[in-house]
């Protein structure tokens, strides 16, 4: 009978202590299933954040290209006269753009009635003409109506959808964006703005797809148009409802009928089936025009569905841990079940409450809690890890300890004059760690307050974006570098010339800056009967002598084919004509006199497109002049030749 009523007691014992464990269990379970879907709709944010950032910088760059392609001269003198020559020339620059930048597929030039006059394809690495006699007639095309609405000068978008041939389908299919701009020139019978015809760019949407992951992820988005068309996913078949209107039903519209109501009416949000997410943005690329016509302009769709794989694998180790802690728990309840009932049920309800608090405390963030004279009284293990300070060592000082000294008063004031008008603030900061190295980090500050609303302390959450900044900053450093020769790219050179005009225009009688513009010799000879790759080397080997024969304050940019642009800052017009010519000389032993360089060069002035072509001007007068020579263009003696 004592053994039946010892194991009965038992069983009582561990049943009651046991319920208060069990429902933490189920309580943990679904912290850990909420988490995680937390976290799924956090990461496909920050990854659609990302994408849809790295597509407007994409855009920002290709409208800085097209300008540059449509706002050409010979564009211009092709459209007046399309000589052979003047047609010849045309196609080379459009061969080099399109080799080089890798992202068109098309680069055309039709006439106000709709005609192809002239047309460049790129395929797989590999341009080509097409024959007068394969030009097709695209006046009867909806975006040819749409570049007719254009204006002098406006750069306009028409939507993504497939390269069409004769009205059919290329394949394998290629998704494209088309950009537009209107030709227009002076008549030269008339001396009246006359429009030639307009400048078409098909874009290959496909080479920048790759571009949408989010940090070392492969997780791409889907895009989808504004009819609800899948037109780029991972291993997802496109079906456009005008032209599979067989396979109306399979769309993506139709298949999420509410998702998709959803979509149309709010520009990003986020859509949870019971299975699994759907997050989405709507992205418009707004044409470069002051105009009406954003109403032509036509909306895509990214969308992330699911989750990234590295998410599940996160999942599947915490479940693998929840389970190993709910057997050790239970193991522990069965041990200790007996003679701690009372004892057991005061503790477990502060325990929970401890494991709370301290489940806050040694979260993913770093944590400072200041009181509110602002000294610090309390931090958590992350920000130890994160910092290298214990309590120890900080504890009753002030949070300057931990200042880089990279920002000013003005920074801090405005911080602070947030945290008494709303109670918080939150923005990027740099900070020191105790071995003294800068850490970026983002920066939550919150007040916490009494009944009477007064403070009485504060409360700091870090997060390390130290690995995203360097990303960011490696991203555009190479937006703004020449993929050949490392050297500053035309974009990076356009921006420096500015900035030193405006010092000029400031500084007029401090400030002496010279121009100059460099190009090989008979580049084109070299290509031709040397091939491409010995082409490339003699740039890449004129770029490094360029490099090496300059001040680090000077600035090289390559800004064409084979086409280099200088700029001495500080540096008088003769003193500068005398390192152009050594930088001549040095190129010519370098390569064994059969390179040699021809250059222009000019004083900087009050406006940078006067300065260069001044400088280009002097180039063109070098190159006439019989090549591997230096000519300089003043600023008087361009005064007194106009």
């Amino acid at each position: 009978m004592k053994p039946v009523k010892i194991a009965f007691q038992f069983l009582a014992l561990l049943i009651t202590f046991g319920v208060v464990p069990l429902f933490y269990v189920i309580y943990d379970f679904q912290q850990i299933k909420t988490e995680h879907h937390n976290r799924i709709e956090q990461d496909n944010f920050n990854h659609l954040q990302y994408s849809v950032k790295g597509l407007q910088q994409f855009v920002g760059k290709l409208q800085s290209s097209i300008k540059i392609l449509s706002s050409s001269d010979q564009l211009t003198l092709t459209a007046l006269n399309p000589s052979q020559s003047n047609v010849a020339l045309m196609y080379d620059f459009w061969r080099l753009s399109a080799e080089s930048l890798q992202i068109y597929s098309q680069l055309r030039f039709v006439d106000t009635e709709g005609m192809e006059k002239l047309r460049l394809n790129y395929q797989d690495g590999v341009s080509y003409i097409v024959p007068k006699s394969e030009l097709q007639f695209k006046g009867d095309r909806n975006y040819f109506d749409y570049a007719k609405q254009l204006k002098t000068g406006e750069i306009g978008h028409f939507g993504i959808d497939f390269e069409v041939e004769n009205g059919d389908l290329v394949y394998p299919l290629i998704p494209t964006m088309r950009l537009l701009t209107p030709v227009d020139a002076i008549n030269p019978d008339t001396g009246a703005l006359k429009r030639y015809g307009y400048f078409i760019a098909n874009v290959n949407v496909r080479q920048i797809y790759q571009s949408l992951t989010y940090e070392t992820s492969n997780y791409l988005p889907l895009i989808i148009s504004e009819v609800g068309d899948i037109i780029l996913g991972h291993d997802v078949q496109p079906q456009f409802i005008n032209m599979y209107p067989k396979n109306a039903e399979l769309t993506f519209a139709r298949a999420h009928q509410k998702l998709w109501a959803q979509m149309k009416e709010s520009l990003n949000g986020s859509y949870y089936d019971g299975e699994q997410w759907y997050i989405y943005s709507r992205f418009n690329i707004t044409p470069n025009h002051g105009g009406n016509l954003s109403s032509l302009t036509r909306p895509i769709f990214l969308l992330f569905v699911g989750q990234d794989p590295k998410m599940a694998e996160v999942y599947d180790e915490a479940i693998e841990k929840f389970i190993e802690n709910s057997v050790y728990l239970f193991m522990i309840v069965f041990l200790i079940s007996s003679g701690l009932t009372l004892w057991n049920s005061n503790h477990n309800k502060n325990s929970l409450e401890s494991k709370i608090a301290r489940a806050a405390m040694n979260g993913m963030s770093a944590l400072v809690i200041t009181d509110k004279q602002n000294k610090i009284i309390k931090v958590n293990q992350q920000f130890t890890q994160l910092s290298g300070y214990t309590l120890a060592e900080i504890e009753g000082k002030q949070p300057d300890v931990f200042a880089s000294g990279k920002h000013n008063q003005e920074f801090y004031m405005m911080m602070w004059k947030s945290l008494r008008e709303d109670g918080f603030w939150e923005g990027e900061i740099t900070n020191k760690t105790k071995n003294g190295a800068l850490i970026d980090q983002l920066l939550r500050l919150q007040t916490i307050t009494d009944k009477q609303g007064d403070i009485q302390f504060y409360v700091a959450s870090f997060v390390d974006i130290t690995a995203r900044k360097k990303l960011e900053n490696r991203l555009r450093d190479l937006s703004e570098r020449d993929p050949l020769t490392n050297s500053w790219n035309r974009r990076k050179f356009d921006q420096e010339l500015n900035i030193l005009t405006s010092k000029y225009n400031r500084y007029p009688d401090k400030e002496h800056t010279c121009l100059a513009i460099v190009d090989i010799d008979y580049f084109k000879r070299i290509n031709d009967e040397l091939g491409h790759d010995v082409g490339d080397s003699v740039i890449k080997s004129v770029s490094r002598t360029l490099e090496l024969g300059c001040r680090e304050t000077d600035f090289i940019a390559r800004v064409g084919g084979e086409e280099f642009a200088i700029l001495l800052p500080h540096t008088p017009l003769r003193e500068a004509e005398v390192v152009l010519n050594r930088l001549r000389i040095a190129i010519e032993l370098e390569h064994r006199y059969d390179v040699t360089i021809s250059g222009g060069l000019t004083s900087l002035c009050a406006r940078a497109n006067e300065s260069y072509k001044r400088a280009d001007i002097a180039l063109y007068d070098a190159k006439s002049s019989g090549r591997n020579v230096i000519k300089t263009l003043t600023v008087e003696e361009a005064t007194e030749i106009a």
